[in-house]
Order: C-alpha cells, then sequence, then structure tokens
C-alpha cells in the first residue's frame, strides 16, 4: 500500500476443474479440493483485501468464476463452488 497509495482495483481468479462425476461417486478430497480453490481461495482474498478497500473509499473488484456458474454440468464440485463464488461476491459487495 506505500508504494501505490491505495487499493483501486482486485481481480480475484483461482480455480481447478473438478472431474466429471455422478454426485454419488464424487470423492471427499476432489470436492474438498474444489471448494477450497474455487471458493474459500476467494473468501480469503476478498477478505485480505477488505480493509485496504474501505481505506480507498470502496474500489472495482472482480471474481472470475467461469462458465459453470451458468450451466448445469455432471461436475457437481465445480458448479456448486461457482454459484456459491456469485453469492459470495454479491454478499461482499455490501462491505
Amino acid at each position: 500500500m506505500a508504494r501505490f497509495g491505495a487499493l483501486h482495483y482486485a481481480v480475484n481468479d483461482a480455480e481447478v476443474p473438478s472431474e466429471s462425476h455422478d454426485i454419488v461417486d464424487l470423492p471427499a478430497e476432489v470436492w474438498q479440493q474444489t471448494i477450497d480453490v474455487n471458493l474459500n481461495a476467494h473468501h480469503y482474498a476478498m477478505k485480505a483485501q477488505l480493509p485496504a478497500k474501505q481505506a480507498a473509499g470502496g474500489c472495482a473488484a472482480v471474481a472470475v468464476s467461469g462458465v459453470y456458474a451458468d450451466r448445469l454440468s455432471t461436475r457437481a464440485a465445480c458448479t456448486a463452488s461457482k454459484h456459491g463464488l456469485r453469492g459470495l461476491v454479491r454478499s461482499t459487495a455490501y462491505d
């Protein structure tokens, strides 16, 4: 912050593609890794950025979510994480 003065723009992009599985056959490790990267990483980045955003009086922020937020697929973990990311971004906009 000392070098640039304030946080005016933030782009958060973290994604791991998950394998295609029926929900019954989805390994817990694949589910957890996908949620950790595709959703939790965004949460931690936004949480770390929030004090600087507020100090700057706000900023433009983008969270890259990919196509699975808009379509259904057999990639349950990826689709769920991307829908969660949309909700997280909308909620964070009020902070």
